[in-house]
């Protein structure tokens, strides 16, 4: 924390004393491509002539009586020598120092010696200084002019290069600004050293520009530039930033060209033998920038400071902590330091505070004791020297137990801030956030149970999932149907998942219809931040079974007489004989509802069979066919489940009446038929002979009522029209029933009564009259006698 403050200033020019060192070499003469030319308005000469007059009307300009600007100019070419002495640049002085300047030669000649150059300069700053004005605090400045590298000849000189240098280092030392400027080809004020070894034929050697590199050529590639060689431009660019103050400790120019260089044909560079420091930028300058020296004019200021705020050491700093994270146990966990401001940043620097005062009440942390106003921060430096400092207060804070972290998340509350010694709000804070990580998920699916046909739509398949979120060594359900409930949400209090979400996800995502078979699904749980960051989501997969449960029919089968109609209901319980199973295990109907209506289907439908039936069941919910699907059980004993094509069976018994005749007399010996007239449900009307006091049994008859007349006009004889009942039941007592006629002999002569002859049945005699004979009587059918006229043989 910290507060603003201004300063007022009053400002002046500081005075400056400068020295123009000029090149005045033959090379001044050529054009800026380095060759020779004709036309003086393409001269460096020239050019440099108009830049430095420019430069004397710009200082002129800011002369006044505080700031008694002077200057001087030496020249150098073979040697130095000093054009014009130290001139107040007012308007006389103006004068006189532009017309010096215009009566330099057009064409000059002469190698480039700074060296001599740069120590005349110095004594005009040493010995030579002799300013005796009121205005004391000044400023020095030393500007060289080149247009080459330093030669005594035409060749690089390290000898001339090193004493120029070695007079700049006593220049600056004794706090004189040096600026160079070069207006060579290839003046490049960021070069220090060549990019590489250049070699005819093989590949060309790297220079990194550190000690032991060099760079430079063969001498088949070491070609010339103008008026000077291409290796020696990046040692003139090197020597002109160690000339200037870019380089306060440069002492020489720490290269040599007396080295072995690499190369069958011989070759020629530099070699580097000492690197130096920069330690500033913009004092060595290009033609192409030489207006940059108008700004190298000082200014002195006299300052009011006033703080934005009034804010002393009685100024409140309240650090709220946000509910997800805990509040330092003790005050000495709470470090206070301050940081200086430069003018343009903080330094970094922190310096313990001493004397303030720290409290924690709750989830507060308070502060005080840094005196703000006294403090304040500041572009412009305070009478003090400083541009003011701000307070950090430190302390450590953990993620509270039971937060499930987030991106972005708030360490502080919105109330953090400034407040007055009277405790009114001052300013907020800005709410720092940090990226917590996130609570790893874990996920169990629960089984489903569905009947068959069901369906589970993408919801059911994740209901009664158990998900649970765990940060620390603690475990946290997570309540997926409180996602949207602002008060608990996930089941949960609200501080807990703010900055999380969870999503529980199905795959199949819409769930199964139709469900004839298991099927398997894949449940997603997901807890994710709602904000990005650095934390990303994390999720768990669990595998559920979806258990279909069919239909098991139980069947019996069942037996029915003859006459009687079946009823499926004694075969199969519509209401309790069906269940619901996957496999062994019966429908809970608790948890699962009601079973689906399923109707059934009997192939044939319910008769009154005349023989065993074999029955096929069919089952159905709804529309829709399931028998495919269902499971047929018999309990039948004897009935063999699996095997048949069929679910049961109605067997089918029979009747039986025996006809018995009694009292027929002994004058035939019994051997005369009677014959009987049965007579039952449905029109069942049938013939019975009995021979004699016998019995004839008639099998394969239905239940119901019967009636049994004997036959007067067949044994008029010893028949009286009698008749008997039955009543044939569906029981093993009942289904068998015998019915007795008795009769008296009322006639005891055959015929007329002289004879009698026994009546026999005849095979048929060869006539054009077919016979028709009786047929046999079987036990297992009833008996019956052919309608219609019998011609008997009557034999003696």
């Amino acid at each position: 924390a910290y507060t603003t403050g201004t300063v007022t200033s009053s400002t002046k020019t500081v005075p400056v004393d400068i020295v123009l060192v000029l090149d005045q070499s033959g090379s001044m003469a050529y054009d800026f491509n380095g060759n020779s030319t004709n036309t003086n308005a393409n001269r460096r000469q020239y050019a440099m002539k108009q830049a430095v007059n420019n430069f004397i009307s710009a200082v002129a300009e800011k002369y006044t009586a505080d700031a008694d600007h002077r200057m001087a100019i030496v020249t150098y070419g073979i040697s130095a020598s000093t054009l014009q002495g130290w001139t107040y640049v007012n308007a006389a002085g103006k004068s006189t120092l532009t017309g010096k300047i215009n009566g330099l030669p057009n064409s000059p000649s002469g190698a480039t010696n700074v060296a001599a150059g740069m120590n005349s300069a110095a004594n005009l700053m040493g010995s030579g200084y002799n300013y005796t004005g009121t205005n004391t605090k000044r400023q020095k400045v030393v500007i060289v002019f080149t247009d080459g590298v330093p030669t005594t000849s035409s060749e690089f000189s390290t000898s001339v290069a090193n004493g120029a240098i070695a007079s700049a280092k006593t220049l600056k030392d004794n706090g004189v600004t040096v600026y160079s400027v070069g207006i060579f080809t290839g003046a490049d004020v960021n070069e220090l050293n060549g990019d590489k070894y250049v070699r005819a034929v093989i590949s060309d050697l790297p220079c990194d520009g550190s000690v032991g590199s060099f760079w430079g050529g063969t001498n088949l590639a070491s070609a010339f530039t103008g008026d000077v060689r291409n290796i020696d431009t990046p040692a003139g660019n090197r020597f002109l930033n160690y000339l200037s103050s870019n380089f306060a400790d440069a002492t020489e120019i720490g290269i040599t060209n007396n080295y072995n260089f690499p190369g069958a044909l011989g070759g020629d560079g530099w070699y580097i033998q000492k690197n130096f420091n920069r330690t500033k930028t913009g004092y060595y300058l290009t033609a192409s920038n030489a207006s940059g020296l108008s700004n190298i004019f000082q200014t002195i200021s006299e300052n009011i400071q006033t703080p934005t705020i009034d804010l002393g050491s009685d100024t409140i700093v309240k650090d709220i902590i946000s509910p997800y994270f805990t509040v330092p146990a003790n005050t000495t966990d709470i470090k206070l330091y301050t940081e200086d401001y430069t003018g343009t940043k903080f330094d970094g620097t922190r310096d313990a505070l001493s004397g303030a005062s720290v409290g924690i009440q709750g989830d507060t942390v308070s502060v005080t004791g840094f005196d703000f106003s006294e403090n304040f921060v500041s572009n412009t430096k305070k009478s003090d020297g400083t541009f003011g400092k701000k307070l950090i207060i430190e302390f450590t804070v953990a993620a509270r137990e039971g937060f499930l972290g987030g991106n972005g998340v708030a360490t502080n509350g919105a109330e953090s801030g400034v407040y007055d010694k009277d405790g009114a709000l001052v300013e907020n804070f800005v709410v720092p956030t940090v990226d917590v990580p996130l609570a790893t998920v874990a996920l169990t699916a629960a089984d489903k149970d569905v009947y068959l046909l069901g369906s589970l739509s993408g919801d059911d398949l994740r209901s009664g999932a158990v998900v649970t979120a765990k940060q620390g060594d603690n475990t946290y359900p997570i309540d997926m149907s409180k996602a949207d409930n602002t008060e608990e949400p996930y089941g949960l209090e609200p501080w807990q998942t703010e900055y999380v979400s969870f999503d529980l996800t199905a795959d199949p995502a819409a769930g199964y219809t139709g469900l004839t078979d298991d099927k398997t699904f894949t449940l997603t749980a997901t807890i994710e931040p709602t904000v990005t960051g650095t934390q990303s989501a994390n999720s768990a997969n669990d595998t559920g079974d979806v258990y279909v449960y069919k239909p098991e029919l139980t069947a019996a089968d069942s037996t029915i007489y003859l006459g009687q109609t079946a009823d499926y209901a004694d075969n199969f319980d519509e209401e309790n004989g069906i269940a619901w199973k996957h496999g062994t295990t019966v429908a809970d109907t608790t948890t699962m509802g009601e079973a689906p209506v399923l109707s059934i289907g009997y192939n044939p439908t319910a008769g009154a069979f005349t023989q065993d039936t074999d029955v096929k069941m069919t089952t159905f919910i709804g529309q829709n066919d399931v028998t495919a699907h269902t499971t047929f059980i018999n309990t039948t004993d004897d009935h063999a489940n699996g095997t048949d094509m069929h679910q049961f069976t109605v067997f089918v018994k029979t009747c039986s009446l025996t006809v018995t005749k009694a009292g027929s007399g002994s004058m035939t010996n019994g051997t005369e038929t009677h014959i009987f007239t049965v007579e039952g449900p449905n029109g069942i009307s049938l013939k019975a002979a009995v021979q004699g006091n016998g019995s004839r049994t008639i099998t394969g008859l239905p239940v119901g009522d019967y009636t049994v007349t004997e036959d007067t006009a067949w044994s008029w004889r010893y028949a009286d029209g009698k008749t008997g009942n039955a009543t044939l039941e569906a029981s093993e007592n009942g289904a068998h029933k015998t019915v007795t006629i008795t009769n008296t002999n009322p006639t005891t002569k055959w015929l007329s009564g002289d004879n009698f002859k026994v009546n026999t049945f005849a095979a048929p005699r060869a006539s054009s009259a077919p016979v028709q004979s009786a047929p046999a009587l079987q036990a297992d059918a009833p008996a019956v006698l052919p309608e219609g006229p019998v011609e008997l043989n009557i034999k003696e």
